[in-house]
């Protein structure tokens, strides 16, 4: 098991040597059995309006790990987002999707995960994650641990960051339209129109 008091400093590393992605792992909740029971017990709660979450084990400012749930064929708000004060160790339990980075001024660069693929991620890393046809379920373990409804969460770039996927299955950053009717609008992951 990973030293978790030195994950900032691992996930550093891991991201600059470009080894941050790890093929054939097994979630922590699968190898504990203390953290298989406590994830078979823990509900599932409503997480960014479609997404479901349960938090498996957590000591608030310092380490958590949790489960999150997409739905199939979304991405969170459909946006790209940064994670200012945490890193991430993310490991697919379930499914397959896209880890998707998206550095200013480059293109996205996709990478596929499906079950068993770990991946480092040291804190100011844009990105999000796009679930496959069924659906996406990973582990993640944030260091340090913040609550889901703190606003430091997650940041998003003003107007920057709404994803598509194009027909040939890359993914494109778009920036947002415009203010109509004193509303800004957005498109979510079913191109739908909605107001903020």
């Amino acid at each position: 098991m990973i030293e978790l008091a030195n994950l900032d400093k691992l996930t550093r590393e891991k991201w600059e040597q470009n080894s941050f992605l790890e093929h054939g792992q097994t979630a922590f909740s699968e190898e504990s059995s203390y953290l298989k029971s406590l994830a078979e017990i823990t509900p599932w709660v409503t997480y960014e309006k479609y997404m479901q979450a349960k938090l498996i084990a957590a000591v608030a400012g310092q380490v958590g790990l949790l489960h999150i749930k997409f739905p199939p064929e979304m991405a969170e708000d459909n946006r790209i987002h940064t994670h200012l004060y945490t890193d991430r160790l993310v490991t697919v339990i379930k499914g397959f999707g896209y880890f998707l980075i998206a550095p200013f001024g480059e293109p996205i660069k996709s990478i596929s995960v499906s079950v068993g693929d770990r991946v480092w991620m040291p804190r100011g890393v844009r990105h999000t994650w796009y679930s496959g046809k069924s659906g996406l379920v990973v582990e993640s373990i944030h260091n340090p641990f913040i609550a889901f409804d703190d606003p430091d969460i997650l940041v998003y770039d003003e107007d920057l960051g709404f994803i598509e996927i194009m027909p040939d299955g890359s993914f494109i950053e778009k920036k947002l339209a415009g203010d109509i009717s004193g509303k800004l609008y957005q498109f979510n992951a079913k191109e739908r129109c909605i107001g903020q």
